[in-house]
């Protein structure tokens, strides 16, 4: 585990299914490298990384038709919105102008 990753202080929460999903995604959404663990944890079936499973489901549909890293991040970065029921309006966005690349991860 990544010593930046905010989940490293309560590893058990992220694998504790809907009870604990709401925590273990508010603790993402403060955490230094969520676009890193999102777009490096595409393919996990199980537990909170980076955001819900059900998100990482519509996050891999799509990469798959073309979408770019940005739009990857901010379809998670909404669904945790969503998830967690905070406003969009609350929301800091400046996660996305650390996105690495606006090219496809899928070609």
């Amino acid at each position: 585990m990544d010593a930046r990753a905010a989940c490293r202080t309560k590893p058990d929460i992220f694998f504790g299914g809907k009870d604990t999903s709401k925590e273990a995604i508010a603790i993402c959404m403060g955490c230094p490298i969520w676009d890193e663990c999102v777009i490096a944890n595409m393919g996990e079936q199980w537990g909170v990384w980076g955001c819900s499973e059900r998100a990482r489901r519509r996050i891999r549909k799509l990469a798959a038709a073309g979408g770019t890293e940005v739009e990857l991040l901010a379809l998670a970065w909404e669904s945790n919105v969503t998830h967690v029921g905070k406003s969009l309006d609350m929301v800091d966005r400046s996660v996305f102008v650390r996105s690495k690349s606006d090219a496809p991860l899928v070609s």
